[in-house]
């Protein structure tokens, strides 16, 4: 995760930067102490999420925003300041926070943790069914299921596509993303199981899934290291 921040003193970046750091999140953080010098580092390649303070000398922090806004509508930008008075402004530029001086790590916790919400929600596959493109949204994955030689991904809204595949065709794809496997048939999404019984998952919506014996003991460990932690990443 690639964030930027931009504010032309050096203690409130270094104070910014600390917050993040503490969220023990998988990021690159790049500094800048002018607006200027951050729109022409965005351009080229963009960054995940935005912090921008808005009283700064040359070019403030809104008018970097509306700047931004002209060819890029999605990047989440977080408006660091003093002042409550540009508020409404922000809203016009859709900022994704607002969050005043001076700055406190919960503040920064949560919208950080919001931003990885709606990240994660967002993220999809693209698989061919039958020659036609489809995405699938990853966190509406309950399960895949393989059998003769064709996989099954099993959904939240019901649906069930089927396509000829193997597991390990998607399996290295979705694994960042709290799935497991616990069978040679299986891949579970651990945020969709409702608990284990004996040899199985229980998924949310009540299908038990196989659980390998050779898998038996490290499938526990991992389900309920996931259950009682902050639903971080399994495989970190």
């Amino acid at each position: 995760m690639r964030i930027a921040i931009c504010d032309d003193l050096k203690v409130e970046r270094d104070a910014l930067r600390k917050c993040i750091d503490k969220n023990q999140i998988n990021t690159q953080v790049f500094e800048y102490e002018n607006g200027n010098e951050f729109l022409v580092h965005h351009k080229i390649n963009r960054y995940d999420m935005v912090f921008l303070d808005v009283l700064m000398p040359i070019i403030n922090g809104i008018n970097v925003a509306e700047a931004i806004r002209e060819y890029d509508k999605e990047t989440p930008i977080v408006f660091i300041t003093t002042s409550k008075e540009f508020a409404v402004k922000s809203y016009r530029v859709f900022a994704f926070d607002y969050i005043l001086k001076p700055i406190k790590e919960i503040e920064i916790q949560n919208c950080l943790c919001r931003f990885l919400a709606l990240k994660k929600n967002k993220e999809s596959i693209s698989v061919k069914v039958m020659g036609i493109d489809l995405k699938i949204c990853i966190s509406n994955i309950l399960y895949l299921e393989s059998n003769l030689h064709k996989i099954m991904f099993h959904l939240e809204d019901k649906r069930e596509i089927k396509l000829i595949a193997k597991l390990s065709d998607y399996e290295m794809l979705i694994e960042s993303f709290n799935f497991y496997r616990c069978h040679k048939s299986y891949i579970v999404n651990l945020e969709h199981i409702s608990s284990i019984a004996g040899e199985q998952f229980i998924m949310t919506n009540g299908d038990k899934v196989k659980i390998s014996r050779q898998y038996f003991s490290d499938a526990k460990k991992i389900y309920f290291n996931y259950m009682f932690s902050d639903k971080g990443n399994v495989n970190d």
